[in-house]
């Protein structure tokens, strides 16, 4: 298997034109000619991620986080080295972040299969495709309880939370990473309650004031549950050893 057969797969998994427009997806380092020797999935690529890639003798890196976001108008070692040793160790790096958030079966509708969401729609967009889900609980609960799932399922030890515990709620809005921002989406479809993660002060704010709870689970752990499915879909296709990064975790730390 020659990358360029790896890139077909996951164009047909998530098409590059349903990225937002502020985004850069697909192609980060590489040679479309390279045969690939192995596979390390992660969310991001860092150094720790790029040693542990060569350690296991990955010569590819399956990122959800672009490894190039904002355009290089230089590269300097020693600022730059974590480009350089990718580049010299011949790791191709390949990325799927907004159309991965938007493809059917990627980080949204696998956040929503984790909640068990019942007659789910695309929440930001009357298409098939397009960011955040929303639909409802097999049953109604408290949103104390839902809180307690939230920490359950994505196995976080704390959520931060804008609510009243003993409301209940059933319909649920699930935008993984930094979606806070589509607050309004949620209230519009009528949402109790909306799962996502970096929920600023004034968002906060505006949940509180209009009814709909709100909860911030982490950006690492919203979206980190879509790399297994991922890394099985590509298993179908290829027989190649694959791999989920087990350097690479959320680094915010809490005391």
């Amino acid at each position: 298997m020659i990358f360029k057969d790896c890139i077909q797969v996951l164009e047909r998994v998530a098409p590059p034109e349903l990225k937002e427009s502020w985004d850069n997806v697909g192609l980060m380092i590489g040679d479309e000619t390279d045969a690939i020797r192995g596979i390390l999935f992660s969310l991001d690529v860092t150094e720790e991620v790029a040693e542990e890639a060569a350690s296991l003798g990955c010569n590819l890196i399956i990122s959800h986080h672009p490894l190039i976001f904002q355009p290089i108008r230089s590269l300097n070692r020693q600022r730059d080295s974590k480009l350089f040793r990718l580049i010299e160790s011949r790791i191709n790096v390949y990325s799927m972040h907004t159309n991965l958030d938007c493809a059917r079966d990627g980080v949204n509708d696998r956040l929503a299969e984790c909640f068990e969401l019942q007659d789910t729609k695309v929440l930001c967009s009357d298409e098939e495709a397009g960011l955040g889900r929303i639909g409802r609980l097999p049953e109604k609960m408290s949103f104390e309880a839902f809180l307690s799932l939230v920490k359950s399922v994505l196995n976080v030890k704390y959520v931060r939370y804008v609510g009243d515990l003993n409301r209940d709620v059933r319909t649920v809005a699930v935008l993984g990473g930094a979606g806070a921002d589509y607050l309004e989406y949620a209230l519009k479809e009528g949402a109790d309650v909306m799962l996502t993660a970096e929920v600023k002060h004034h968002i906060g704010l505006y949940a509180k004031e209009t009814g709909i709870a709100l909860v911030d689970a982490g950006h690492f752990e919203t979206e980190n549950i879509v790399l297994e499915p991922l890394m099985e879909t590509l298993r179908e296709c290829f027989d190649v050893p694959m791999y989920l990064s087990k350097r690479h975790r959320s680094f915010i730390e809490t005391i």
